[in-house]
């Protein structure tokens, strides 16, 4: 480093607290409303493309690197998604092993926090064909179409659609320290490529001669009061305002919500209950899911069984589970709660006995809670999310919802009911 700057411990460390702050998330999403509307593009777009490229380990990342068998490489997999213009809109790295089709879910999710739900349409390669792929995208409203070789392919083929992503990945690795995956922790590796991308961005605006018509188009966009809705789901009912492609007929949020524009922060599997977040702050909707801010989630658990000490340290200390080892999570064992009745009611074994457990996690994987019980011997017979952060779903009836429009609240995530 050279000598005029100051030590690198202080650079390191301001860092992290912007990348901790979401600094440059929200940085890359004014650029691309401002890029878009200055290309005479509406500020959130309707398509976008998701794909992965594979970053070779060094001594350094390996301890969580996996191996790509497509590629011949040993490394971790960095899984993006663009705009038709190239821009960020979502990313996230995993082992190199990871699946590109396994991933949809968690780009499909990111994509619409940070769109205001506008993204109907995501082109992909051949690595995302089937019926999981799809699914995972249609539950957050997008048509995932697969762009295919030709059946004759000989030497180079540019696909329709895909050099336009692919063109980000060349402009990521003129940055040298992104060519491979040199970080010890994952999330180092994708804040980099956060900074990256913001420099470029803002690289682009410099370059672009502004019109008029383009500062007036800019001028026009205001951003909006944020709405943040906290409704308690009842059982059965989806996390999404649809239900598409679906044989029978199943309760959505649009049974119960009547505020136009607002969509979910996260996701509550329809077996469970409690405190949904909703908004229409896109932003907002990202730092609230994104698990990278750690934003604890309470959840009363009633699990069959009678835990000993051993199961609730187990949990404590993090369960090894398909997807990887869990965070340390803060689990109690509680007297049962007065909540509400659940229909239907959870069966019953005459000489079963069940206990209720109080679990605190930060993170966000799927049905992680009922994974991380059953792996200690404990299956989960009613889950309810009490509370995200500050926010509590105390005193809501199931159906029912609390709002509020202070955008100051919003920011400090407190309020006072």
């Amino acid at each position: 480093m050279p000598n005029d700057l100051p030590p690198w411990a202080a650079i390191y460390q301001q860092t992290q607290r912007w990348l901790a702050a979401g600094c440059f998330e929200a940085l890359i999403d004014d650029l691309r409303v401002v890029l878009r509307l200055a290309a005479g593009r509406r500020a959130e777009p309707r398509a976008a493309i998701m794909c992965s490229r594979t970053l070779r380990s060094t001594p350094e990342s390996g301890e969580r690197a996996g191996y790509d068998g497509a590629n011949r490489k040993k490394g971790s997999k960095l899984h993006i998604a663009v705009d038709t213009l190239g821009h960020l809109l979502a990313l996230h790295v995993t082992p190199a092993n990871a699946e590109d089709r396994g991933e949809v879910e968690q780009l499909a999710q990111t994509i619409q926090a940070v769109t205001d739900n506008q993204v109907e349409i995501a082109w992909v390669d051949q690595g995302y064909t089937g019926e999981r792929a799809a699914q995972a995208a249609t539950r957050h409203g997008i048509d995932l179409k697969v762009v295919k070789l030709p059946k004759a392919k000989r030497g180079f083929v540019l696909l329709p659609r895909r050099w336009v992503v692919e063109r980000s990945f060349a402009w990521a690795t003129r940055f040298r320290r992104l060519v491979k995956d040199y970080e010890r922790y994952a999330q180092t590796l994708v804040g980099l490529h956060l900074v990256a991308f913001a420099t470029l961005m803002a690289k682009q605006t410099t370059r672009r001669q502004h019109k008029p018509e383009d500062i007036a188009a800019t001028e026009r966009y205001e951003p909006k009061m944020t709405r943040l809705l906290l409704f308690n789901k009842p059982f059965g009912v989806l996390s999404q305002f649809t239900d598409r492609g679906s044989p029978t007929v199943r309760s959505t949020l649009s049974d119960f919500i009547v505020v136009k524009g607002v969509y979910p922060a996260g996701r509550l599997d329809r077996d469970s209950e409690g405190l949904l977040l909703l908004c229409d702050d896109g932003q907002l909707q990202a730092r609230i899911s994104d698990p990278r801010f750690k934003l604890p989630k309470t959840y009363l658990v009633q699990v069959e069984g009678d835990p000993q000490e051993l199961e609730l340290e187990r949990l404590r200390q993090g369960v090894q589970l398909k997807d990887g080892m869990t965070l340390p999570a803060d689990v109690a064992r509680i007297d049962e709660p007065d909540l509400w009745p659940r229909n239907p009611p959870i069966r019953q074994r005459r000489f079963i006995p069940d206990s209720w457990l109080k679990i605190t996690i930060r993170e966000g994987r799927n049905r992680q809670v009922r994974r991380m019980t059953a792996a200690v011997g404990l299956p989960t017979l009613r889950l309810v999310r009490w509370s995200i952060g500050d926010w509590s779903v105390a005193g809501i009836a199931p159906g029912q919802f609390a709002e509020f429009s202070s955008l100051g609240d919003v920011a400090s995530g407190t309020y006072d009911r």
